[in-house]
């Protein structure tokens, strides 16, 4: 996680100065909302990695591609294209394939 984070804050750095929009006082409640949740979720997922077998987790994580999709159509009418399906389904696929390969060594 301290690389994940180190790298998403340096490549922000380097386009703050280009794409900065100063935050309205009414948003910082969405703020504080995203850092809890999303804090929240990565310690969760972490947990579970650390604590179950990752075949048994990974599964339970690939259904976030699911919930990314839903709510982008809910809120934002947004549809997938073709690439994206393509990418999600070699995703699901591997995920599957790791399961069934781990299930059967065990």
């Amino acid at each position: 996680m301290l690389y994940l984070t180190g790298a998403s804050w340096a490549l922000c750095a380097l386009a703050m100065p280009f794409l900065w929009t100063a935050v309205r006082g009414e948003d910082l409640w969405l703020f504080f909302a995203i850092a809890l949740f999303g804090t929240a979720g990565v310690t969760l997922i972490t947990q579970a990695f650390r604590i179950a077998p990752a075949a048994v987790v990974a599964p339970f994580d690939y259904t976030a591609l699911i919930w990314a999709t839903l709510l982008g159509w809910l809120f934002w009418s947004e549809i997938p294209d073709a690439v994206t399906w393509l990418g999600a389904a070699v995703i699901i696929a591997s995920g599957v394939f790791i399961v069934w390969r781990e299930s059967r060594a065990g």
